[in-house]
Order: structure tokens, then sequence, then C-alpha cells
């Protein structure tokens, strides 16, 4: 809601600090449990590289609070000691407001989801809206990262998922197809489908041997198809019209990172100082376009090569802890746990799909999504994962 709408700058700093404040507190000084602290103190010191080089300080500023946000999201979960339940919990309240957005959304906003394969004259269902835009590739990105997250619970094997709980997830992951459908965001499409993959091989690890057949036809399909124009097709959008015009796009950020490698640019100038430094010529006239359209480079444009290592560490950190904990849940016989650790790893490998031809979610206003998903794997490895020497002589001068 804050972000919603313009609302003054204090208000907003303000609600941005009443969220981080009490999570830096509460972890770093009472629970003192500091999980990967040093990379997410790296990727904190980014933005002050961000907010040097920035020419538009207004919109840097608008960013990096809701980076903080982000951020602070992430440190909530990881630094106070959480148990599976309450990370069950967690995991239903955001399942619960994604299925509610995903339903209700385009319905009370300014959705822009484009003709591509099916038109819905959206505005004659709803006439009033909210000023809010929604658009369609950043809940395809949503929804994509969370349908691995309920399949794996749908087909856990375990009486906490029964009855009517297991109807209610198989409600929710055919809601969110339709409306992964509706998006008509074909990159989300292929995201969603491999999170998909990935999850049932989870879940079934034989399914395997389908994959086999599947690999080939893809690649002869590859040497017998038009590549290039197949690519125009699958990823080409309303301000990106061809594979080229894309291409373009990213040798811009590549330019920008190679002038400006140690700060970046400033976080979301890049509509502003891409057309300045490096013109784009291949894309629609007058088109702004908002980022790189490639997570892991508008994350160097925005933060500098420092900030992408970062969060690539982080990220990379965060997927291998996960891992981890999967394995300790499925000796513990805890289907649940293991499946909620399976899905955010998947969800995920999802946003690193996508972000190779798209960057949504990054520094927009669900932007604190991907850092959830990261801030729930390292939880889970928190909880299951055997104390550190620290806390061991924590515990036993405690027992004394």
């Amino acid at each position: 809601m804050i972000f919603s709408y313009k609302f003054p700058l204090p208000i907003v700093l303000t609600a941005a600090a009443s969220v981080l404040i009490p999570s830096l507190v509460l972890g770093f000084i009472v629970y003192r449990q500091w999980p990967l602290k040093a990379l997410s103190g790296a990727f904190l010191l980014s933005a002050v590289g961000s907010l040097y080089s920035t020419a538009f300080l207004q919109i840097t500023a608008e960013k990096l609070i809701l980076f903080s946000l982000a951020v602070s999201v992430y440190l909530l979960l990881c630094c106070i000691p959480r148990g599976p339940a309450d990370l069950i919990r967690w995991t239903v309240l955001y399942i619960g407001g994604l299925t509610v957005l995903a339903c209700v959304g385009p319905f009370i906003t300014q959705f822009e989801a484009r003709s591509r394969v099916i038109s819905v004259p959206w505005i004659r269902f709803s006439p009033a809206r909210f000023p809010e835009i929604l658009d369609p590739n950043l809940l395809a990105g949503l929804i994509a990262m969370t349908l691995p997250l309920l399949l794996l619970l749908g087909v856990c094997h375990s009486p906490i998922l029964a009855g009517k709980r297991r109807w209610m997830l198989w409600g929710a992951f055919a809601l969110l197809a339709m409306a992964l459908v509706v998006t008509q965001s074909r990159a989300g499409w292929i995201a969603a489908a491999s999170g998909l993959a990935v999850a049932l091989l989870l879940a079934f690890p034989r399914v395997w041997i389908l994959y086999v057949p599947v690999s080939a036809a893809a690649i002869t399909a590859s040497f017998t198809t038009d590549v290039p124009r197949l690519l125009d097709r699958t990823f080409s959008t309303g301000t990106l019209t061809t594979w080229e015009s894309r291409r373009e796009v990213w040798s811009r950020a590549i330019y920008l990172i190679q002038d400006f490698p140690a700060t970046g640019i400033g976080a979301g100038t890049f509509p502003r100082v891409a057309p300045q430094i490096y013109p784009i010529f291949l894309n629609e006239p007058g088109v702004e376009i908002f980022h790189s359209h490639n997570l892991f480079l508008q994350a160097a444009v925005d933060f500098g090569l420092p900030g992408l290592v970062a969060f690539t560490a982080l990220l990379s950190a965060a997927l291998f802890l996960g891992k981890r904990a999967r394995g300790a849940y499925l000796q513990k016989r805890d289907p649940v746990s293991a499946a909620l650790a399976g899905g955010y790893i998947c969800g995920l490998l999802v946003m690193i799909v996508h972000g190779l031809v798209d960057a949504p979610l990054w520094l927009t206003k669900p932007a604190p999504v991907p850092f959830f998903f990261m801030g729930m794997l390292v939880a889970l490895h928190s909880a299951v994962a055997p104390l550190g020497k620290h806390d061991q002589r924590r515990a036993r001068s405690k027992a004394q």
C-alpha cells in the first residue's frame, strides 16, 4: 500500500524503518544468529556505491528503499530462530496473498496484458480501477516461482496436508496456473515449465527417464527449425520487438558495466542514462525501456560488479543451504519441510531462468519475494542444521 501511491518521502522512510530496524535489533542484538552475515553485509554495502554514483537521486532513493525492504525481509527470516511450523505459516500466508492478487488484481488495477494469444477486454469488467499498474510479466514471474512449491506440497505424503488442505493446495495451483496463462508472458511460461520439471524430478526421481526423449527432441528441433525466428516469437514483447533488439539492450547494459564497474550507474536510472550515453536504435521510438531485461546484468548496472558478486553469492549460498536442509529433512522423515525446501529451491531456479531474458522482480514493488525465498531456505537450514561451536558454547553455559 505504501508504494502503490505517492505518499510523502518521510512516510515511506518511516514505513521502511519500521520493518528494517526491528529485524536488525532482534537478529543482530537479541538473538545474535547471523547466517551468511558477510554476504548480507557486502550486499548492503553495495548500495552505498549506487547512491554515490547516481545522477538522479530521487529515483535511486526510491529504489534503495525497496532494496532495504527486500533485504529486511531476508534478515527477518534468517536472524530470528524459527521452527518448521512457523515457516509453514509464512508459506501459507504468502500463497494466499499471491492467489488473491492473481485472481483479483487484473480486475481492480490497470492490467497491461497484451493480446498476443488471447484477447481479454479487462476494462469492461470493472471500469473503476485503482491507478496501480499490474505488469503481466511481473505477475507471471511471481506465479512461476510459486507453482513448483504448490506442486511439491500437493504431492507430499503427510497427514498435515491431507483432506481439505490438499484440495486447497491444488485449487490454488489451478487458479495460479490459469492466471499465468492470462498474463500471456511466454518467458514466464517457459520459466514455470522449467521449475515444474525440476519439481517433478525432486518428487519422483524416476521421472528423469522421460526427460531423455524430450531432451533429444529439443536438440533435434534446434537443428531443424529457424531458431532466430523462434526466439523472436517467444521472447518478443511490446517494448522489445525482436530477439536482436533484446540483444541490443543487453549490449548497452554491458557497456554501462564496463564504464562504471565499481559502483554502477545508480539504481533505477537505466531508462534515463542508457539512451543518453548509448542510444538504442532497434526498438520502437518513444518507448521507455525500464531495465536491461536480464536479472544479473541489471544487478551489475545498478550496484556495480561488487553488488553482482554479492547478490550471486547470496543466491548461491541460499540454494546450497536449501539443498542441505532438504536432505536433512528427508533423513528425519519430515516430508512437509522437505517439500518446502524443494519448492523454494525450484522457485529460485525459476527466477534465474526468467532472469536470463527479463528482470521484472528486481527493485520493483514485489522485490522482497525473491529475498523471501532465499530467507526461507536459510531459515529451514537453521531449523534443522546442527549448532555451530559458538552456539554450542552458549547452550552449555546456559545449561550450567
